[in-house]
């Protein structure tokens, strides 16, 4: 322990205790109120007393969470959020001035390779959705067992990476530990040492990769493209031949100048830059991208090159030269396959388009928080929902995105939520305490609200997931089927095993 209180007559820091013997009671088998099957290994405990984190189970282990209300423990439950199809491992928790961090080791996508040290913060109801750190801890060789010390703000962390005491000097380690993200390194890995990374001034949350993921594709490149690591995420063999017989069949629909003429397949004239925007949001989707050598790289790179052309210079506008009456949608949908393309890429010559594009948003925004088919104009869901994604991708991809943007759009979620816990959405007003919003504008709302942090189980989130789940996957409903596809997969459960099945 760092300190000690028992918050009646003794409080001691450890800088005012000797070193010395400590004489334990023996030991004894906890209660046998934890759930998992198979083994029960790696207990944490927060350094408050309140929170336990373990795992159990034989193969593809999970981790689990108990809260200790002042008597006892909590029913344990599994860690939503955290638990994937592959591997997790080695929590540990600590509590900084920033907040509460779970940090653990994975071997999902996402990482640099191999097993990559992941943090997740407390949100106030669970540890929510994790992010890998940055190459600066990461590598495509194994990092696992994470420890942070709150005092001085150094992570220490074990790892299989070249290093000096194998009887290489410093700089050869270096070039040796110097491989590509995913490379393969199975014949350059070494037995485990220490290794530290000091981040003092900076929160837990500022070491997350400096290739930030971006909001839709928080996969490492290439992932979406294994056929092994889509099916743990609910693929198929079918489901990625559909995939990319899509890609050829977009590629084949591209005009010569890099746009995707939405007439030519029955959408409506004039939003040429929104379906040039969904394409390339397919394509980097599937790991392809402009800025290096892939299948589809000449039609990413075309395509983009056309979607930028068509910006506004100096205000940023992305609705296109000729826009229609409704020409916002555009410009939303536009601006998020933008912000993607960087977060994915990182490509600083499209960085300041990307800005310009939020910046653009940000100067759009009503009153009330919405966007709708005219800049400044009362908002709906309908339009908002693509902004407020834009948005989100942009503040994760390292953009800069107002406060008071944010802010303003998340109040305007609230002003059209309804229901009976606010987890149903109307169209431009809430839906009322009793009712519920149309199929689409309940996946919109539930969507936005994931990305903007609800957690998954308070009781909105609940009312929004059974509403979901009761009305299903409809395939016949395309717009409600995308933004219904992308919460039943942030929510999880048997929510999205239920929309699987559908």
């Amino acid at each position: 322990w760092y300190t000690y209180t028992d918050k009646t007559i003794i409080q001691k820091s450890a800088k005012d205790v000797n070193l010395g013997y400590v004489t334990w009671e023996k030991s004894e088998l906890e209660d046998s109120n934890f759930l998992g099957s198979g083994t029960i290994i790696q207990p944490s405990i927060s350094s408050d007393g309140a929170h336990m984190v373990y795992l159990s189970g034989e193969k593809n282990a999970d981790l689990f969470i108990r809260i200790w209300d002042g008597k006892e423990w909590s029913e344990p439950r599994p860690m939503r959020a955290l638990n994937s199809q592959f591997n997790e491992t080695s929590p540990s928790l600590c509590q900084t001035k920033a907040g509460k961090f779970l940090f653990f080791s994975s071997d999902r996508p996402g990482g640099q390779g191999g097993y990559d040290i992941w943090v997740s913060k407390w949100d106030g109801a669970e540890y929510a959705w994790p992010l890998p750190l940055t190459g600066r801890v990461n590598t495509p060789f194994d990092e696992v067992d994470p420890a942070l010390n709150p005092k001085n703000m150094t992570l220490y962390f074990a790892s299989n990476r070249p290093h000096q005491s194998i009887g290489i000097s410093e700089k050869e380690a270096a070039k040796a530990a110097a491989v590509e993200q995913l490379a393969d390194v199975s014949e350059k890995k070494v037995d485990f040492d220490i290794h530290s990374a000091e981040i003092a001034g900076e929160t837990s949350f500022e070491i997350i990769t400096e290739r930030q993921l971006s909001m839709l594709y928080s996969l490492r490149e290439g992932a979406l493209a294994d056929l092994e690591v889509m099916k743990k995420l609910g693929g198929s063999k079918a489901s990625e031949r559909a995939v990319d017989r899509a890609l050829e069949y977009l590629a084949n629909q591209q005009e010569e100048d890099g746009r995707w003429n939405i007439r030519k397949t029955g959408g409506q004239a004039g939003h040429d830059v929104a379906a040039t925007a969904f394409s390339l949001l397919a394509f980097y989707g599937r790991g392809e991208r402009h800025d290096k050598e892939c299948q589809y790289q000449n039609t990413v790179k075309l395509g983009l090159n056309w979607l930028i052309n068509q910006q506004n210079p100096v205000s940023g506008d992305l609705r296109g030269e000729s826009a229609r009456s409704n020409g916002m949608y555009s410009h939303g949908i536009a601006a998020l396959a933008l912000v993607e393309a960087y977060g994915v890429t990182k490509d600083n010559e499209i960085r300041s388009n990307a800005q310009a594009v939020i910046d653009f948003i940000a100067e759009s925004q009503h009153a009330e928080g919405g966007w709708r088919y005219k800049p400044n104009e009362r908002g709906d869901l309908s339009v908002s929902g693509w902004f407020i994604m834009a948005l989100t991708s942009a503040e994760m991809s390292g953009l800069k995105v107002k406060k008071e943007t944010i802010e303003l759009s998340e109040k305007f979620l609230q002003q059209v939520s309804g229901g009976k816990d606010g987890g149903s959405y109307g169209y431009t007003d809430s839906p009322g305490k009793r009712n519920s919003g149309k199929n689409a504008m309940n996946a919109v709302g539930f969507f936005c609200s994931q990305i903007r942090g609800t957690s998954p189980n308070t009781l909105t989130a609940f009312e929004s997931a059974s509403i979901i789940d009761k009305a299903g996957f409809q395939a016949n409903d395309i717009y409600y089927t995308y933004y219904g596809t992308l919460a039943a997969y942030q929510h999880q459960g048997e929510v999205w095993k239920n929309w699987l099945k559908k």
